[in-house]
């Protein structure tokens, strides 16, 4: 019965050993600074161009993307929602 007991209070601590050797490699700050200025689409992964400005007070600013072509295929695009000809939905051609 110890024997079980040990074996349960080390095995949280070999699975922590283990993740970590799998961690993500490099820069953070290298990263945060590629992708500060970008706004990208939850849906296909496109910039998107920020219309008006962030108030407190008011409701949440508009987006819209910045390419035609990502907006006639995501499903949160304007050009996609009035599409009449059934087309799927997909990833952007230059995800963020």
């Amino acid at each position: 019965m110890k024997k079980l007991l040990v074996a349960l209070a080390i095995l949280p601590l070999t699975q922590g050993v283990a993740f970590a050797q799998n961690a993500p490699t490099g820069d953070a700050a290298a990263g945060k600074a590629l992708w500060a200025n970008e706004l990208r689409c939850k849906d296909c992964h496109g910039a998107l161009k920020l219309q008006g400005k962030l108030l407190l007070d008011e409701a949440a600013p508009h987006v819209v993307h910045k390419s035609r072509q990502d907006s006639e295929y995501c499903p949160a695009g304007i050009y996609f929602r009035l599409s009449k000809d059934g087309r799927l939905p997909r990833l952007s051609l230059k995800p963020l």
